[in-house]
């Protein structure tokens, strides 16, 4: 097993999926400080719409027959109002198009002082019901959230997202050198 990352997102782009709306999602790329932000209550508007992150970068020394086994996820990002949020909702991406099953992850949350929280060992990827290979890291490969509140009336703010890949390198084919019968006494 090998590790490569944390890979910074290059994009971000918001899925409407008819729950609470980002604000400036283009500010959850870089770790800078500008956020994209939506504010959360409890009950129905509880949910984020979704963000999608790709363009992770290549992650050098991944070959395309290497098989990935882990993704961890780290967001960084505060709340407001001091009560905790978390990401409960995380896809993969692959080739432009979410693949796998949704998976509800149980992580650390946000609270009202700017951290990181990751996906930890949550992030295996046969836990999204997909396979994952080094030839799928493409420009369009990333990962979809989405973000609950899990206190009262809140905004949440996003400031990037990075992953680091854990893999397991493909068997190398034997390789042989051509022999020779110079020398051997056939004249």
């Amino acid at each position: 097993m090998a590790t490569r990352g944390p890979n910074q997102s290059g994009t971000v782009a918001e899925f409407d999926d008819g729950w609470s709306p980002w604000t400036n999602d283009a500010n959850a790329i870089t770790f800078d400080q500008a956020y994209a932000t939506t504010p959360l209550d409890s009950g129905e508007t509880a949910l984020s719409n979704y963000l999608d992150w790709t363009t992770f970068g290549t992650f050098a020394g991944i070959g395309a027959g290497d098989t990935v086994t882990h993704v961890e996820i780290e967001w960084a990002g505060k709340t407001s109002g001091g009560n905790d949020c978390s990401a409960t909702s995380v896809q993969l991406i692959v080739g432009g198009v979410v693949v796998g099953t949704e998976t509800t992850l149980s992580i650390a949350e946000f609270t009202g002082t700017e951290s990181y929280i990751s996906s930890g060992a949550k992030g295996v990827v046969g836990d999204f019901a997909t396979t994952l290979n080094g030839s799928q890291l493409t420009s369009t490969f990333g990962v979809r959230v989405q973000f609950k509140s899990v206190g009262a009336l809140e905004t949440l703010s996003i400031d990037a997202c990075r992953i680091t890949l854990t893999y397991t390198p493909s068997a190398s084919p034997a390789t042989f050198s051509p022999v020779t019968t110079a020398g051997f006494g056939g004249g």
